[in-house]
């Protein structure tokens, strides 16, 4: 019996969330268009690497693994982060193994995860700092926001006071 890799956004290493419906499948994603939307408040930032897209995958039948973590780049327009064109190539490279084990009939099992990194700028953090989070996998799906101004400490999982500098 051949099941669906389930999709999974998560955010550090607390707070996960399903796949809604209406979310595009990780392994027929655009890799092109995975991007992501970091909305945080003054005095915090997300550094070079600091925004982490994982996508995992287990051929049960061999217990083979197919794991791989890509590093988001923040776009030049400062609009958000995206899929560097190596990254993307490698994220189609990994679909199309995932695809073979689906298309042979073989039990495949999965996630996908998002995680965030930020640094402190130096500047005054609220004391009850928020973030939002929203993430695309396809164009014509748009961005679903997986985080909807959520305390940062909740989403981290630690003080907000507990961050690094950021570089520079």
């Amino acid at each position: 019996m051949m099941k669906k890799i389930l999709g999974l956004w998560a955010v550090s290493t607390c707070v996960c969330w399903p796949a809604l419906a209406t979310e595009p499948d990780p392994i027929t994603a655009d890799p092109a268009a995975v991007a992501a939307h970091i909305a945080l408040p003054a005095g915090v930032a997300i550094p070079d690497g600091g925004a982490v897209l994982v996508l995992s995958a287990t051929h049960e039948a061999l217990g083979a693994r197919s794991h791989e973590t890509y590093r988001l780049v923040a776009l030049p327009n400062a609009s958000g982060f995206a899929l560097s064109p190596a990254d993307q190539v490698r994220l189609t490279q990994q679909q199309g193994v995932i695809t073979e084990w689906m298309n042979a009939g073989i039990d495949v099992d999965g996630s996908m995860s998002f995680t965030i990194d930020p640094c402190l700028t130096g500047e005054d953090v609220p004391r009850r700092a928020r973030v939002t989070i929203a993430l695309r996998a396809d164009h014509d799906s748009g961005f679903q926001t997986v985080v909807d101004d959520m305390r940062l400490q909740r989403v981290l999982g630690r003080p907000v006071a507990e961050l690094e500098a950021c570089a520079g």
